[in-house]
């Protein structure tokens, strides 16, 4: 707002300089800067409560994941209280992904620590994370950390870089049995 009405800020501070209203001027650039101050203050105000109305999202949708493994968009900006595509715009803003990203990653990093520390099958577990079959699980979960589901498991660490920051509880761990 203050960048557009600029050029309305010189004409006025010309015209008190030029009547010499020198105690008006200094008045009128402190008006200028406190409004200048109040905007960027509400600016950070609505972005710390974007920042919170995101994170309580994350919780949800995770929480959602739990009881059903489909989630639409939809019901995601419905609980945001937003637009599909401002919670979208949002959510991107602050995660760096996408919301069907990071339910994928979601269900990544769960499938992950299932393969290492339980001994439930692969299908099993492709199952229970919403993969229709074995084979489309393989193939994503490949695709995702660069082993097959099999050689995951074998290895028998968990590499928490490449799951989201809910499921991370340090640098790896480690499954003995």
């Amino acid at each position: 707002m203050l960048k557009r009405s600029s050029p309305v800020i010189a004409k006025c501070i010309f015209r008190l300089h030029q009547k010499k209203l020198y105690n008006s001027l200094l008045i009128f650039l402190l008006n200028v800067i406190i409004l200048k101050e109040n905007q960027e203050q509400g600016c950070l105000i609505m972005k710390d409560r974007e920042k919170e109305i995101i994170q309580k999202l994350k919780m949800r949708i995770l929480l959602l994941l739990k009881k059903q493994r489909k989630i639409s968009l939809k019901e995601i900006s419905l609980m945001s209280g937003f637009s599909i595509k401002h919670t979208q715009v949002l959510f991107h803003r602050q995660n760096g992904i996408t919301i069907g990203k990071y339910i994928k990653q979601c269900l990544f990093s769960e499938a992950a620590i299932l393969l290492v520390l339980t001994r439930k099958s692969i299908l099993d577990i492709s199952l229970d994370v919403g993969f229709s079959s074995q084979q489309s699980f393989s193939r994503a979960f490949k695709k995702e950390f660069s082993l097959s589901p099999m050689k995951y498991r074998n290895r028998g660490v968990i590499d928490s870089q490449k799951l989201i920051s809910e499921f991370q509880r340090g640098d790896n761990f480690k499954f003995d049995g």
